[in-house]
């Protein structure tokens, strides 16, 4: 290629908008580091053969944690900088109290006792720090069975430690009623909204979950459970088992199967599935391989409590692999999807929509 022709290919590459945002992308990488943290995530070994548009695919969401993002947030097309700057703002003014309703109808605010609080109600003590209640069976027993309600604000997330020893995990928008001392023959908490649950073994009293269309049960294990009315209840097996009953059905999952409830249908489905995606708002990131974006998608929305949407179809069925954390900033999330694919995005209305990026873009 001669000085002209190189001169008429450069003229052409910087004239192309999308090769442009793709080159500024990519060029605040810093290369070295990238592909030492790409190589040690994945150990791919030496004699695996993957392709350039793969390489790119992969390597761009392994990169996520170690600053490419932070890289990626400098540069943003003009035109679409305000809508971004609203949708972080409007995500700072989420409520985010959480409470905590006693045996006797008091309710405790948990953002004012986030420094320590200790009450000593009748069958038991409860202490309250930084995110976590714990509850401790009083000195004195008593027959009477109290029961006290935890709840949680949109973007809210609480810890609980049950009287038993049985962690609970709670969710965003979502409430737990248990005793404050579980009886001697059964364990048996009501929950609306997401947990996740790590049940002390206790081969005498077998341990309940119960919501308004299912109830699971367990001796001991770990599990996911999704009960918000909009959707369908989803029972994720993380370790050890546990039997689902529903309306004259019941099913016992083995880890890493998920069992999917549709009430209006009476209809009780079991899969094999990636737990990591429906654990994702516990652990604060997430690890998948080829996993399609819609599901991806799906983990962002509730994590930073957004409505993402698809613009086109095709786009949602592309499969990424890669890891992704709680602590990263959507808007550079999104911004790295966008070096990876020929796709862009755009808020409307508080929406976030997810578009197939035009030729002319």
């Amino acid at each position: 290629m001669d000085k002209t022709e190189r001169k008429q290919l450069i003229d052409k590459l910087e004239e192309d908008e999308s090769f442009l945002s793709r080159y500024r992308c990519y060029s605040r990488v810093d290369k070295k580091k990238a592909w030492k943290q790409f190589c040690q995530q994945t150990r791919i070994p030496f004699y695996l053969r993957i392709s350039r548009r793969q390489w790119i695919r992969y390597a761009a969401l392994w990169i996520l944690p170690i600053g490419m993002i932070t890289a990626l947030s400098l540069y943003r097309i003009l035109p679409e900088e305000p809508a971004l700057f609203y949708v972080e703002g409007m995500m700072s003014r989420i409520q985010n109290e959480a409470t905590l309703t006693l045996a006797d109808g008091t309710v405790v605010s948990l953002d004012s006792a986030a420094n320590g609080l200790s009450l000593q109600q009748q069958t038991a003590e409860v202490m309250i720090a930084s995110s976590q209640i714990k509850y401790q069976q009083a000195s004195h027993k008593t027959q009477q069975t109290e029961y006290n309600t935890l709840s949680t604000n949109t973007d809210r997330k609480y810890d609980i430690v049950l009287e038993d020893g049985t962690h609970v995990y709670l969710n965003a928008s979502s409430r737990l009623t248990y005793p404050l001392v579980f009886p001697a023959d059964k364990r048996v908490v009501r929950l609306e909204g997401e947990a996740y649950f790590e049940i002390a073994k206790d081969a005498r009293r077998p341990f309940f979950v119960e919501t308004d269309r299912l109830k699971v049960q367990q001796y001991g294990t770990s599990f996911n459970l999704r009960n918000y009315r909009e959707s369908p209840v989803e029972v994720v097996l993380i370790e050890g088992s546990v039997e689902v009953h529903t309306s004259g059905k019941h099913h016992m999952l083995k880890p890493g199967q998920l069992a999917s409830y549709n009430a209006q249908g009476d209809t009780l489905r079991v899969q094999d599935v990636n737990t990591a995606l429906y654990t994702a708002w516990h652990t604060g990131q997430v690890t998948f391989n080829e996993c399609p974006l819609r599901d991806i998608v799906k983990v962002l929305s509730q994590w930073y409590s957004i409505q993402i949407e698809f613009a086109d179809g095709q786009i949602e069925q592309e499969l990424f692999t890669g890891r992704i954390s709680r602590q990263e900033n959507l808007l550079n999330i999104l911004e790295s999807l966008e070096c990876t694919q020929d796709m862009s995005f755009a808020v409307k209305e508080g929406r976030i929509i997810i578009s197939k990026r035009l030729k002319h873009e």
